[in-house]
Order: C-alpha cells, then structure tokens, then sequence
C-alpha cells in the first residue's frame, strides 16, 4: 500500500488527476498526474467536479480524472 500524495494516509491504489497551477487558460498551467490517493481523498475530489480543490501547501488546484483542463489533445473538453 502507497501513501496518499494529499494526505500521506494509506492509498490502496492509483488515481488520474489533473492539476492547474497558473493561469487556467495557459496551456504549461495543466498538468496530468496518476498519484496514490486514499478512499477520503479521492471522494473529497470526486465530489469537488469542476470546482475542483486547491492544496493549501503548494497553491495548486487538483481535480480528479483528464477530463478537465486545457491540453493540446483534440480529444480533451477545453476549460473555457
């Protein structure tokens, strides 16, 4: 078992996630992660959406799963 990366309480498996740190319409601003995450963790971000939640230590702003954000892939729904 992993440590969570919000908590560091134990994590029994990985999760997508989505960063932002910046200005939401740059696109170096996103990044995407796959990060350990307890069960507590991953609903508080689940039930965040769209709003997602911000990490007081560092600023940034996690959402759950690669569905959000601004990426160069055509695939991906533009944050607008």
């Amino acid at each position: 078992m992993h440590a969570c990366h919000f908590c560091s309480a134990g994590a029994p498996g990985n999760y997508a996630m989505t960063s932002l740190k910046g200005n939401p319409k740059r696109i170096d601003s996103w990044r995407r992660h796959v990060l350990a995450a307890c069960p507590r963790c991953h609903r508080l971000l689940l039930a965040a959406g769209l709003e997602g939640r911000k990490l007081k230590s560092t600023g940034e702003v996690w959402y759950a799963g690669h569905g959000v954000g601004r990426f160069d892939s055509p695939g991906a729904p533009i944050l607008r």
